[in-house]
This record gives C-alpha cells, structure tokens and sequence, in this order.
C-alpha cells in the first residue's frame, strides 16, 4: 500500500505582533519528530500583518530541518529576477541536501498590480 504523506504550513503570517521564530523553530521541529513529509511557505507580497518572504524563510528552516522536505507553494517568478531567484533556490537546495521542492506561478492577486505588471505581461515574463 502506498505510504501517504502530509506536510504542514511553516508559521509565516503573524497577526498579532512581531515574527516569532521561536514559533517557527518549535513547529518545524515538532514536524521532523512527528514523521511529517514536508514543510511549505507561499508567496504573499500585499498584507496589513507581519509576513516572511518565502526565499528567506526556507533558508531558516533549511538550516533548522535534516530530514523535512521544504517547499514553496507557488513563488511570483513575474516579479523576481529569474537569474537571482534560481542561485537562491540552487543555494539552499544545497545547504538543504537535495531536500528543496518549487512552485512557480504568475500570481494574479490584484494587489500585486501595484508593481505595474499587466496580466498580460505577466504571462508573456513567465
């Protein structure tokens, strides 16, 4: 039978307050001695709370992790150097073992038309 796998969302919006990595620390942990699979981050650039950027987040838990599989929903490619966004992918899949999974989209939230990209733009960048 095959094996089911879950994973869990790393801690990254917070509502009431400052970043807590020390929540962060103790999820990621509680994850890896419960048998999770796999740790996610998503990519929200608009939001009135406290949020991680999702490239910077898997770093830390990269770093915080050896056996979780780490992984991002869907990062905004659009609206990141393509050339800089791969090093740092490539960079902390290293430091990770291999462990790294990603998502790459074109977004579509209203909000990021604040960036001046067109849905049509954003496509063709894509």
């Amino acid at each position: 039978m095959p094996k089911i796998e879950s994973g869990i969302a790393i801690p990254q919006v917070f509502l009431d307050g400052p970043v807590d990595r020390d929540l962060i620390r103790k999820c990621l942990e509680k994850a890896e001695a419960q048998s999770f699979s796999s740790a996610w981050v998503q990519e929200t650039i608009v939001s009135p709370f406290s949020i991680l950027e999702p490239v910077s987040l898997l770093a830390y838990a990269a770093a915080l992790t050896d056996d979780l599989r780490l992984g991002s929903s869907v990062l905004l490619t659009t609206l990141r150097n393509p050339v800089q966004l791969a090093k740092a992918l490539s960079s902390i899949d290293h430091l990770c073992a291999g462990r790294l999974d990603v998502g790459i989209g074109t977004g579509g939230h209203i909000s990021e038309s604040i960036f001046g990209y067109s849905t049509e733009r954003r496509i063709r960048r894509f």
